[in-house]
């Protein structure tokens, strides 16, 4: 009787865990990447939506990432508590049961998943399991245990949004959208692998084979220069094809130059690492900002 009462506050503690803590096991800042890129592809795409079930559409492709990031955590809760950036997650400090997040993460995916075949196709659905199925089995736990590369593999479940904002619309798969998806597989070792420096540290103590644990910091920079160069053409080469608002057209080449000589001043130790990462989100940003312009300025 004793240790069924003296056991029952840790154990409730453990599986219950607070509203704020499940919306951390949704990964907030991931998701609202994948809610952007997929928000600026649905703006562009031929077709309509009624305006309800474009929000549900939204927030079901919101939730899809949400629930990927909490089965990443799931699975990784063990390393994560063995890392300074990740040991204060709601499972490493016992908020949040593992069996409790495995079933929320499950939960979420599923919803999600059947939520936006309901709201638009199953084009569209199927996509979006795809890509929860590829950052959970393909990223999670096959490549990043094993391979520098896993950013680079794995980053296409980050890149798929555009697309399955797209598809959710319109019904299909563009090239429009495929470059959209492309500039963010681009961009995202640069972004990450700039992360990667800066908690070398960390990485290490868990185990994880980053490319600046393996092959150095210098070798990584000319990495995240390459891959710089790389979203920039791929960025300028949409804008060309897209044919869209010429004055916007100049802002994308001029912020892809931009980006170009944040990762030079990078590789010549005149910017920190962390501010590279920073300025990484901000080129996405301004990027992705620039589609959403366009659909306003047709609206108008």
């Amino acid at each position: 009787m004793s240790l069924t009462a003296s056991s029952s506050p840790n154990t409730m503690k453990i599986n219950q865990g607070k509203p704020k803590d499940f919306i951390t096991l949704l990964k907030p800042r991931v998701m609202s990447l994948s809610i952007f890129s997929a928000l600026s592809a649905m703006l562009l795409a031929p077709g309509s939506l009624h305006p309800f079930l474009f929000l549900v559409s939204i927030c079901a492709i919101g939730l899809g990432a949400g629930g990927a990031g909490a089965l990443n955590m799931w699975y990784e809760h063990d390393r994560d508590a063995l890392m300074y950036r990740t040991k204060s997650r709601p499972i490493p400090t016992k908020k949040i049961h593992p069996n409790t997040a495995l079933a929320f993460g499950i939960g979420v995916s599923v919803v999600s998943v059947l939520l936006l075949g309901w709201a638009s196709n199953w084009l569209a659905a199927v996509l979006l399991f795809i890509t929860i199925l590829a950052y959970v089995w393909g990223y999670t736990i096959f490549l990043k245990p094993r391979t520098v590369y896993s950013i680079v593999i794995g980053g296409i479940s980050g890149a798929l949004p555009p697309i399955i904002g797209w598809a959710t619309v319109s019904g299909e798969i563009s090239l429009m959208s495929l470059l959209m998806c492309l500039i963010i597989f681009m961009w995202t070792p640069a972004h990450f692998w700039a992360l990667n420096i800066e908690q070398m540290e960390d990485y290490k103590q868990a185990g994880f084979p980053m490319y600046p644990n393996v092959y150095g910091v210098q070798k990584t920079k000319y990495q995240i220069v390459f891959y710089t160069v790389a979203t920039a053409i791929t960025t300028m080469f949409t804008f060309l094809i897209w044919k869209g608002s010429f004055l916007l057209t100049v802002f994308a080449f001029a912020i892809s130059i931009w980006f170009i000589y944040q990762s030079i001043q990078l590789l010549n130790h005149k910017l920190k690492p962390m501010r590279f990462f920073i300025y990484s989100i901000y080129f996405l940003f301004f990027i992705f900002s620039l589609f959403i312009i366009q659909f306003l300025i047709k609206c108008f």
